[in-house]
């Protein structure tokens, strides 16, 4: 058994946007709190449009750039006889499947940002956005966590 999900242009940007609103609340917090106590709204606002700037170029040098035979895979999950990997912008990290021992997925702010993490028997975590895939890969990759589990 040998499937590799990847992420796909589409919801590498879903992702994105979704990783964005997270670190933008963090950063409208910040204003918030420099605005009310009048500390550099200047520089606090400044910091703000950095992010937005740093987000779009980011998201339209992937769009324009990472195509062809070398692509980077930007998000992906590798599963083997072996056992199960996720890909991070062409890091591999690896867990085999006699070292795993199941999965858990977490949750922050009501739901909108949820954690898939992969336990493994010596304390091993690999943890990947819930958001990175397709609602279909999604499916295909927790049935088969939760076969392994059962196993």
């Amino acid at each position: 058994m040998k499937k590799v999900y990847r992420q796909s242009r589409w919801q590498n940007i879903i992702y994105r946007m979704n990783q964005s609103v997270l670190l933008s609340m963090s950063v409208i917090i910040g204003v918030i709190i420099a605005a009310t106590f009048n500390l550099q709204q200047q520089d606090s606002y400044q910091a703000l449009h950095i992010y937005i700037v740093l987000f779009v170029l980011l998201t339209v040098w992937l769009a324009v750039f990472n195509t062809g035979k070398e692509k980077l895979i930007e998000h992906g999950v590798d599963i083997s006889d072996y056992g199960i990997s996720y890909i991070n912008y062409g890091e591999k990290e690896t867990m085999s499947w006699q070292n795993y021992h199941g999965f858990e997925i977490s949750s922050a702010f009501l739901g909108l940002f949820r954690t898939v993490i992969l336990k493994g028997r010596d304390q091993q975590r690999i943890t990947f956005n819930y958001y990175a895939f397709s609602s279909l890969q999604r499916r295909e990759i927790i049935v088969t966590l939760r076969m392994k589990t059962h196993e």
